[in-house]
């Protein structure tokens, strides 16, 4: 019994170890989503949306894991891309679930071609012509029983990228007619010229985490 016992308090010794270490790489980590307010100010001007609908998938991780909502479709939209939550059942699981579409398929079938369905009509009578998502589990999930291509929404942003043309000219210096001490002398211009231009921003801090909302029901099929 004793032996018990100080197994069981090691075992919390440990536990409570690694739970202050849990949280400190917790308060380290942002997702990817979070960046976006920053981001959105910094390349507005640089971005040039296709003239299609997209229709976003919020994965469970995103939603109901983290607690993110509303954030990816508010600054893509406001960033021009024309991109909308589906007005059905937008909380409901796409059924990948990590290994849930591995161990029970016809379930995850089910639920995969129910979320196609209302993807789909995101945009009413118009057709949805991009579904993205944040979870690669949902994208390729999805994209196994659709047509239409599914994809992270950081995949849409870098596509509609446009490239930042900077002109610059390098003057080649010969010091005493010894080449290896003009390549050294360009070197540390080169590096000091990095230096010159700062550390990067840092982010920004996390932005506040909407409310969650109850999703309408919808009409039956």
């Amino acid at each position: 019994m004793a032996s018990r016992s100080r197994t069981t308090a090691t075992c919390w010794q440990t536990t409570r170890a690694y739970a202050a270490k849990a949280a400190r790489i917790s308060a380290l980590t942002k997702d990817l989503s979070e960046w976006l307010p920053e981001l959105s100010a910094q390349l507005k001007g640089r971005i040039k949306p296709a003239a299609q609908t997209v229709a976003f998938h919020p994965p469970c991780t995103l939603q109901h894991g983290q607690q993110l909502r509303g954030g990816v479709e508010q600054h893509l939209g406001a960033l021009g891309f024309q991109v909308k939550l589906t007005g059905c059942e937008p909380h409901l699981c796409c059924g990948s679930a990590g290994t849930y579409s591995v161990l029970n398929p016809e379930l995850a079938y089910q639920l995969r071609d129910r979320k196609l369905g209302h993807l789909g009509q995101t945009f009413g009578t118009a057709a949805t012509e991009v579904i993205v998502s944040a979870n690669i589990g949902c994208i390729t999930h999805l994209q196994s029983g659709t047509a239409t291509p599914v994809r992270h929404w950081v995949e849409l942003l870098d596509q509609a990228l446009q490239p930042v043309t900077t002109a610059f000219t390098i003057k080649f210096i010969a010091i005493n007619d010894r080449p290896s001490r003009a390549s050294g002398c360009f070197a540390l211009m080169m590096r000091l010229s990095k230096s010159a231009s700062g550390p990067p921003a840092t982010l920004a801090s996390r932005s506040p985490r909407s409310a969650a909302r109850r999703s309408p029901r919808c009409p039956e099929k």
